[in-house]
């Protein structure tokens, strides 16, 4: 018969006692370091030592080549030159990207709408809504909202603006006077990558200002190359403008307003002679609202023009597509 053994030193009571004794030494060390003001003032001095060291011991061992070492200023310099190159490179990619996510689909139909047909007429119904949306932030606090239909029937391009607007102006009312002085809505278009682009300005109350732009750097404050469409292209242009014109007194209550024209394919062809008909041509291009001269000046834009308070930058159009 085995005789039963002492309890040993490792029983369940020693191990508890154990265990809790370097609690009790921990809160008696506690209570002495409040009690006593010199060893608060070197706890104080030694705290910040301690917790660097132990941050560089887990860096340490975090590295598996070993110990952490500075890096000379020349890798740093180096290493921080390669992140902002890095940067700088992928902005403009993105904004590229961006760009080309933007893209606008002009339906074919057989039968246009009337000119005079209102915005939200059948026919108008079946094309896609482009809504102009960014303001530049140079513009005042009044951003009307503004909306953009295009259709074609091969031969014929048709195209209306709904703007939900105050503070109307329309002075102009000359063929080729300056709208986007007044209130007014654009549409740039380029048929080809590799050549100019039409911007067609037009104000509230139907004026137009029309120009074949094949350099849009300025020179003594005037386009590099630009090209006024002549008055027999011009008169080739049906408009129709809710508004009668001109507009001498601002419209400061809230006003809406459409713009409707129709562009005959011959007026593209007398500067891209290839252009045969509208069905399946893959464009650039974009949709501006503005009024520089109001009271609340604005500028807005449906495809992002960066920073650069410019509606004629060619590269930052977005594809336009017809079926």
């Amino acid at each position: 018969m085995r005789k039963a053994h002492p309890r040993s030193h490792n029983s369940a009571p020693n191990l508890v006692a154990r265990a809790s004794r370097p609690r009790s030494q921990a809160l008696n060390a506690h209570e002495n370091l409040a009690s006593n003001p010199y060893l608060r003032s070197v706890a104080r001095a030694v705290r910040p030592r301690s917790q660097a060291l132990k941050a560089r011991n887990i860096l340490a061992r975090g590295n598996a080549l070993g110990p952490l070492h500075p890096l000379p200023a020349s890798r740093v310099w180096a290493q921080l030159c390669t992140i902002i190159l890095a940067a700088i490179t992928l902005i403009p990619i993105a904004q590229a990207a961006e760009t080309e996510s933007m893209t606008y689909t002009i339906k074919k139909i057989d039968q246009l709408p009337a000119i005079d047909a209102p915005f939200d007429a059948p026919a108008w119904q079946r094309a896609e809504t482009l809504t102009i949306a960014n303001f530049h932030p140079r513009g005042s606090g009044h951003k009307p909202k503004t909306q953009a239909r295009l259709l074609h029937n091969g031969d014929t391009l048709a195209v209306i603006f709904h703007v939900e607007d105050q503070y109307v102006i329309a002075r102009h009312t000359e063929y080729q006077q300056p709208t986007h002085e007044d209130s007014c809505v654009e549409f740039f278009a380029q048929p080809s990558p590799e050549k100019g682009y039409f911007n067609f300005e037009l104000s509230a109350t139907g004026t137009l200002l029309l120009w074949y732009v094949e350099d849009p750097r300025r020179i003594n404050g005037k386009f590099a190359k630009t090209t006024p469409l002549p008055l027999d292209l011009y008169q080739k242009i049906d408009i129709h403008a809710s508004l009668p014109g001109p507009i001498e007194t601002e419209i400061t209550d809230v006003t809406t307003w459409t713009v409707s024209y129709q562009i005959p394919i011959a007026l593209f062809a007398a500067f891209t002679p290839e252009l045969k008909t509208f069905s399946r041509q893959k464009w650039r291009g974009n949709f501006y609202k503005c009024a520089d001269k109001s009271s609340h000046p604005h500028w807005a834009y449906w495809a992002d023009i960066g920073d650069r308070l410019d509606f004629h930058q060619p590269k930052k159009f977005a594809p336009i597509v017809f079926e």
